[in-house]
């Protein structure tokens, strides 16, 4: 991966932290209004049952806990936003890191260091290893790619200037492949990989075995409905 300067990373890493004081700020505005709603929903709701329903309490009732589920829709749009900033304020920390000559806090590849090889002689994975100088991949099948590319080295000039190729547009990218980065972080995809690929037992679908069920599954195809 081409690397930006290190002003680059700085300029972002300020206006990403810039973003993240601001959002702070948006939620707590949100947080105090989220309180006020609910209490004024609390009061009319109340007024309305003292009253007997005889006024327009119950309906100013409505119009208050309304807004308060918007904002607390709101705070949540407001709660991922600052949750990718974060990923990307950290991601700008570790280039300058980077840029400075200390190691990155991405995996360095060492699951993928074997003993013998030229990627052993070279240094190509592991700590201060090629790999964790190029890895930016947040995601277990990106790093699993870059370990084949780096261990199957092209051997025709084509498909090295196709790389080179691909390698320049994107180093003129680098909000887009920053983002990319921060919302595959965000993934968590090693603790949701297991849970994806493990098997669900059937039992837990008592639709399989009702009987009901089965035959509407037959009945419904044939009745063209």
């Amino acid at each position: 991966m081409l690397q930006a300067s290190p002003t680059v990373y700085q300029n972002l890493l300020h206006q990403y932290r810039e973003e993240a004081k601001n959002n702070k700020k948006q939620l707590a505005n949100i947080s105090i209004l989220r309180l006020i709603l609910f209490l004024l929903f609390a009061w009319f709701l109340y007024a309305s049952f003292k009253e007997r329903f005889s006024g327009n309490d119950l309906a100013y009732a409505i119009f208050f806990i309304l807004g308060f589920l918007v904002s607390v829709s709101r705070a949540e749009v407001v709660k991922k936003k600052n949750a990718l900033l974060q990923q990307l304020i950290l991601i700008n920390e570790n280039e300058i890191n980077v840029c400075k000559g200390l190691p990155s806090f991405l995996d360095d590849g060492a699951s993928f260091a074997t003993a013998k090889g030229f990627t052993a002689d070279l240094s190509v994975f592991g700590k201060y290893s090629l790999f964790q100088l190029v890895n930016r991949t947040g995601s277990l099948s990106g790093k699993q790619a870059l370990f084949f590319r780096l261990s199957n080295p092209f051997t025709d000039a084509r498909s090295i200037q196709n790389y080179q190729a691909c390698l320049r547009e994107l180093s003129g990218k680098t909000g887009f492949s920053q983002s990319l980065l921060a919302h595959t972080l965000l993934l968590k995809e090693a603790e949701a990989l297991p849970a994806l690929q493990s098997e669900i037992p059937a039992g837990k679908f008592t639709e399989l075995t009702n009987r009901f069920w089965s035959i509407l599954a037959i009945a419904w195809p044939v009745t063209g409905a």
